[in-house]
């Protein structure tokens, strides 16, 4: 069935649409968060999109403590060569407040006010530099999560931060592990 000119017409008019600029989509992220923070109803509706802007969230928490992690670990390398130079150190790694996430088949803008994201990122570079272990990273970032989870998106149960580091600490022998294999 060959299209018509209304849907040629159609096809062409998408076409030629203006896209919306990465601004105008961190507008409507930040509008997004701030309408659904402030929603004073708890309708279905509004449940299901806090629990799908939890989610966000919950990808933005993460990949903020990972690039906290990796920008940190570039800083240190690039502090240690301007040293070794005799130039000017690079400037210290700082956390965004937006940040663009895969969702689906295309990318989208997430924001997460920047006090949290501050957070997330410190605790990031505090992980790489070895100030914090595994198991404090994860205490803390829950603890964030958390706070995001109850005080501003008013969600119970919050979500949870840094499964796949969770996941690598399961997989290890922890010492609780180690003392049920002497005992048998």
């Amino acid at each position: 069935m060959e299209p018509t000119r209304t849907t040629q017409g159609l096809q062409m008019l998408t076409f030629f649409k203006k896209q919306p600029s990465a601004s105008d989509e961190k507008e409507q992220a930040k509008a997004l968060f701030q309408k659904i923070v402030s929603a004073t109803s708890e309708s279905h509706e509004i449940r299901k999109i806090k629990l799908g802007l939890s989610l966000l969230c919950q990808a933005h928490l993460d990949s903020s403590f990972i690039a906290g992690a990796e920008q940190t670990a570039t800083y240190l390398d690039g502090v240690t060569k301007a040293i070794v130079k005799g130039e000017d150190k690079p400037e210290l790694p700082e956390a965004e407040e937006f940040i663009k996430i895969k969702r689906g088949d295309k990318f989208i803008w997430v924001y997460l006010p920047q006090e949290y994201a501050d957070q997330a990122f410190e605790l990031g570079s505090q992980y790489q530099q070895t100030k914090i272990n595994a198991h404090q990273a994860v205490d803390s970032m829950q603890l964030l999560a958390d706070q995001l989870s109850y005080d501003a998106l008013k969600l119970n149960p919050p979500f949870v931060a840094l499964q796949f580091l969770r996941d690598e600490l399961g997989d290890e022998n922890t010492p609780e592990t180690h003392q049920d294999s002497e005992k048998v």
